[in-house]
């Protein structure tokens, strides 16, 4: 059973999400929320609160740490490098060193890596203990820090260790936002295209008519981007925590977009990867999907890739490597039309077919000229899916 966080604050948007393993995770949403941290966790029966960020939020960090009266602070350096087991042992080490329990609660401050190390962290220190997410960045408040997946990497393989388990509380407050590089705003946008491309076309339309305001850093446009989000990605993981249907479409640009991270050896961000991963997996489906590159390029997205990472030889065995692999066949998800998913499963003749049309700038071989392979084809309504999922 989560930890239960009964709070309500005025101007702050509070969204629950229970799932079928009993646990409860409240996250909020709202301007100058982090300052009101105490009364969001507390007054709760922890015997000691622990802090781990990112050098990029030391004020922060030290704020929260003082209205906390944390007992240990950790700054971790925030980069991919970071999320593997030698981090997570010594961490581990450090929070029984310093008197964490399992009545302890975890903080993690900062962006995707950051958050995915910690939740994952709290997931198995004495079994699970408590944990915050409070993210930093466009990309962990829109994606990285919700729905409870939380893994860390094998070598340059992303994310293969890992457990399904949803924070207890996801404090996010867009005012973080007014120092983070506009590049890395960028990153958390594309993650926002890609759920309404292939969930709701009307937050699709959203974006589009926002476009401008999302450029220059609106925050009633921003704000729309991240609630609107945050809506979708708890709307599917109710319905769906544990992958078995209707979340594997959040996973549209993913695959091919961890497979480009692995080989650029993490050189590239998170967000220009999923890009260019969504450009090569719509090549590989029926539907046109122009609006979706569109969109990309108008929030200011480079989408050409380099050659030396599209390379079909290179990917593919890394591809294969995905956790959703079956046999010699990558699974996929791709707009089956604008707002509405579908997964696949692709074969190396279509990587090459599809890096062939969007590497060099070749026009897109019509979908009736080519072999194509469904492999399940996912409900619009609510009521569809839990008919599926039952």
């Amino acid at each position: 059973m989560g930890t239960s966080f009964p709070y309500k604050i005025d101007t702050m948007e509070v969204l629950t999400l229970d799932t079928d393993d009993h646990r409860s995770c409240q996250v909020s949403i709202g301007p100058d929320i982090v300052r009101r941290i105490k009364d969001i966790v507390g007054p709760q029966d922890f015997d000691g609160v622990f802090l781990i960020h990112d050098p990029a939020t030391k004020t922060v960090a030290a704020e929260i740490s003082q209205t906390l009266d944390c007992q240990w602070v950790q700054e971790l350096s925030g980069g991919e490098s970071e999320k593997n087991l030698k981090s997570i042992g010594n961490l581990g080490f450090e929070l029984l060193r310093s008197g964490a329990t399992r009545k302890s609660l975890l903080i993690g401050l900062g962006g995707g890596v950051t958050c995915d190390l910690v939740a994952f962290l709290a997931a198995i220190y004495m079994r699970g203990i408590a944990v915050a997410l409070i993210p930093t960045t466009m990309l962990a408040m829109v994606d990285a820090a919700l729905g409870g997946k939380n893994g860390i990497d094998v070598g340059t393989f992303k994310n293969i260790l890992g457990t399904i388990r949803q924070p207890d509380c996801v404090i996010i407050d867009p005012q973080l936002l007014s120092t983070l590089p506009d590049e890395l705003v960028r990153d958390g946008l594309v993650e926002v295209v890609k759920k309404a491309a292939i969930l709701d076309r009307d937050v699709f339309a959203g974006l589009r008519d926002r476009t401008s305001a999302l450029n220059s850093r609106d925050p009633k446009a921003l704000n729309y981007a991240i609630a609107a989000a945050v809506r979708m990605k708890l709307d599917v993981v109710r319905r769906d925590q544990r992958e078995g249907g209707l979340r594997k479409l959040l996973n549209f640009g993913h695959t091919v977009g961890h497979a480009l991270e692995s080989l650029s050896q993490f050189s590239i961000r998170h967000g220009t990867a999923v890009a260019w991963g969504m450009k090569i997996e719509l090549a590989m489906c029926p539907f046109h999907g122009q609006e979706v590159i569109d969109l990309l390029g108008e929030i200011g997205v480079d989408l050409e890739i380099p050659a030396a990472l599209a390379d079909p030889e290179k990917l593919w065995p890394i591809m294969l490597k995905d956790k959703k692999t079956a046999g010699n066949q990558v699974q996929i998800a791709v707009p089956a039309s604008l707002g509405h998913g579908i997964v696949r499963h692709i074969e190396y003749a279509d990587l090459v077919l599809s890096l062939d049309n969007t590497s060099i700038g070749a026009q897109r071989i019509s979908p009736l000229e080519r072999p194509f392979r469904f492999s399940m084809n996912l409900p619009r309504s609510k009521s569809e899916a839990n008919r599926v999922l039952v």
